[in-house]
């Protein structure tokens, strides 16, 4: 086999190496956004439990023992949203565009195998993009569309409902409008960034899973 697609061949396994480990930081990332989220909107509630298992927290892992005012606490727990956040859509966007890369390697590499081959037989490499794509079920499809749509639309509700409740520490209060000013734009745009790449895709992946299923009947009742 000609080098240069053994080369190409090494780089296609080790990007989908990294990408499974692009996934998996991604689905960390997710669980710590939704964890610090919940300490976001508990605190307004339960402050002094909050606040306690917090400072347990850090003396326990990092042996830090010092008392937070409430304020300054509620400020950080921001921070550490915002921050989290940021990761985590840099984690996803990073994930679509490795994606859209790895499918460009694969088509590539069908070519390079497909010429190589002396019998001229088409040789399709496309385990994660034609052969991943092909029987996409509705239901992947679904969940596809929470990540990307239905939980920076909670987000966004959580975040606007916590400012509205939070507790008036004027500036602090002021320093926290500020990040879920912040929070609410990446979000937007993570939003925008994600919904525009995978729109058509998944439209087309539900509307021929729908015609399947339509066709299915007809067949069973009709035939």
């Amino acid at each position: 086999m000609d080098n240069s697609i053994n080369v190409l061949y090494d780089h296609y396994k080790d990007t989908c190496s990294v990408q499974r480990k692009n996934l998996k930081v991604r689905n960390i990332l997710f669980v710590v956004v939704i964890v610090v989220l919940g300490l976001l909107l508990l605190i307004s509630y339960c402050p002094d439990t909050v606040g306690d298992a917090i400072l347990s927290f850090l003396v326990h892992e990092y042996g830090i023992n010092v008392r937070i005012q409430f304020g300054i606490m509620q400020s950080l727990i921001w921070v550490v949203l915002l921050y989290i956040s940021v990761r985590y859509y840099q984690s996803t966007i990073n994930i679509e565009r490795t994606y859209k890369y790895i499918h460009k390697l694969e088509e590539r590499l069908s070519f390079l195998v497909s010429n190589n081959d002396e019998e001229r037989i088409t040789i399709v490499i496309d385990r994660e993009s034609g052969n991943y794509l092909e029987d996409y079920p509705v239901l992947s499809s679904i969940i596809d569309s929470m990540y990307k749509w239905v939980f920076p639309i909670i987000y966004i509700i959580a975040v606007a409902f916590k400012i509205i409740i939070e507790r008036r520490c004027e500036f602090l209060y002021a320093f926290d409008i500020i990040l879920f000013t912040i929070a609410i734009v990446l979000c937007v745009l993570y939003i925008f960034l994600t919904g525009k790449s995978s729109k058509n895709i998944t439209r087309k992946l539900i509307r021929d899973d729908i015609y399947d299923g339509i066709f299915l009947i007809w067949n069973v009742f009709f035939h």
